[in-house]
Formats: structure tokens, sequence, C-alpha cells
């Protein structure tokens, strides 16, 4: 059985994104301690793409929040090591804001996502682009963004839950596959390989769907094109959320074809044995 002991995607109450429970850090770094993990990846939202959202403010206390992580690295020196990240939603005419903020902050991991695939206004919802379409029209929607955005962007490491709208996918078979939009993740892949950065196998949704995202396909094809670099995340929010299937997530990884997955220290990665 595979062992992860790194959870690289998880955030605290530092996030005001809606979906988080607002857990201390603190709590998050005693659940890793009892589940034996030796780092957690803190990887706050920092979300322009919501200005205009009712009581939500899209910056993270920077400040604040990496000196509570130093003062965390202190407190659990020997048993379990805090690491400063943050996830970048990315929305097209919030790039530049986002990089003004996050300028001079040096992050051990730098996490790019796509939540909505049209700036934030309070009239969108997740479920919007499902209105007369497929899951290969929406997935294809959803890679096309992402690849904008992230060129647009550039400054970051991994992408997160490349199969992100499978979460709301009204469909009864609602996982998203590789057939859906093979060309498409095949030239996602290849900006990212070609680029030194990566992705994730994100298990937010396996307990309650039964798959992680993405699935083996999609791994599959990413290491045949010469992928390399795999994180490995709960995506917790919430502490009871923490460490949730990572090591079910490793075996997909190993079957998949991968023999190591990736961390990362002061943006370098470093690959560890499946």
């Amino acid at each position: 059985m595979v062992r992860i002991k790194y959870d690289s995607h998880v955030h605290s109450n530092y996030s005001e994104h809606p979906s988080v429970d607002k857990t201390s850090p603190w709590l998050n770094m005693e659940k890793a301690v009892e589940l034996g993990l030796e780092r957690l990846y803190f990887t706050e939202h920092v979300d322009y793409n919501r200005v205009g959202m009712a009581n939500y403010n899209p910056n993270v206390d920077l400040p604040r929040y990496y000196n509570n992580l130093k003062e965390m690295e202190e407190a659990y020196r020997g048993k379990v090591r805090p690491m400063f990240g943050i996830e970048v939603g990315l929305a097209d005419g919030f790039i530049e804001p986002t990089k003004e903020y996050l300028k001079g902050w040096e992050f051990e991991q730098v996490l790019a996502s796509v939540h909505f695939m049209a700036p934030w206004d309070p009239n969108f919802h997740q479920m919007e682009p499902w209105y007369s379409h497929s899951k290969g029209d929406v997935q294809q929607m959803y890679l096309t963004t992402m690849l904008r955005l992230i060129k647009e962007f550039t400054d970051f490491d991994v992408v997160t839950h490349l199969t992100f709208f499978s979460r709301n996918c009204p469909f009864a078979d609602n996982e998203i596959r590789y057939i859906d939009a093979p060309d498409h993740f095949d030239v996602l892949f290849r900006y990212l390989i070609e680029n030194g950065k990566g992705t994730e196998v994100n298990t937010s949704s396996y307990r309650k769907f039964g798959f992680f995202m993405p699935g083996i396909e999609i791994l599959k094809r990413y290491r045949e094109m010469g992928g390399e670099v795999l994180t490995i995340g709960s995506d917790g929010h919430g502490k009871d959320k923490i460490g949730l299937d990572l090591d079910l997530a490793g075996e997909l990884a190993k079957e998949a074809g991968f023999r190591y997955y990736t961390i990362f220290e002061g943006r370098k990665p470093q690959f560890i044995k499946l």
C-alpha cells in the first residue's frame, strides 16, 4: 500500500472561499500530527474573480497568514511542517491585480485554479455551463479557459482539479474523462510539460462521488506524454477533510504509470517514491 505523508492542498480560515469550514490552521496541524503527515501545504485562496460577491474578501491577509505559519513551524518542529502556499483563482480581467497582490512573497508552492468560466457576478453559478451542453462541451470550455489564463499568469507550479466541473455535473454519470476532451487535454499537458509545470490528484471528490479529479485515464495520458510533476492533495476545507484518501490517490498515480509524486520547497519540485 502506498503511504502519502504530504498533503499538498489544504485550506483554513485564512481562506474566505464560500465552501471553507472556518477551521483554525492550528487545528489542521493537530489533525496532521494525528495522521502522521510530515508536511501540510496551506494553499489559501486568492480569488479576485469574486470581487462583488457580498461579504467576501478575495484577499488573504498575507502578513498575518505568513507570521502564523512561522509560529506553527516552531511549535510543531519535529512533528509536522506547515508550508506557505497559495491557490490563485484565475479569471479574465483579474490577472494583473492578482500578480500585484502576490508580488514579493516567497511561497513554497503556487497552485493555479479555475473555478468559474466567467468573471464573478452575483447571478453566475457553476451550474450555468451545463445548460444545453454535454460533458465534453463543458470540459472543452474549461480547459480552453484554463490554458488561456495560465499562459497569461505563468507564475505557478501546478494546475488543480482538472475536472472541477464534474462536481456539479447534473448527469447520472458525472465523472469527466479523457474521452470528453482528448485534444484539449493534450494541448494543456503539452504546455505544462514544456514549461516545467504540473498537475495534481485532488481527492476532495472521492468520498462523495467515488472518483478523483482527475481520474485514471487522464493521468495515464499525462504520464504517456511525459508528465512527471504530480502533487497529491485533499483540498481539505476543514480539519476533518485533511489527508482524506491520499493513499488511494497514490495507488491511482502508481497505476497510471507514475513512480514518484511531487512536493515543492521554495517553488522547486522534489520527487518522492510511490
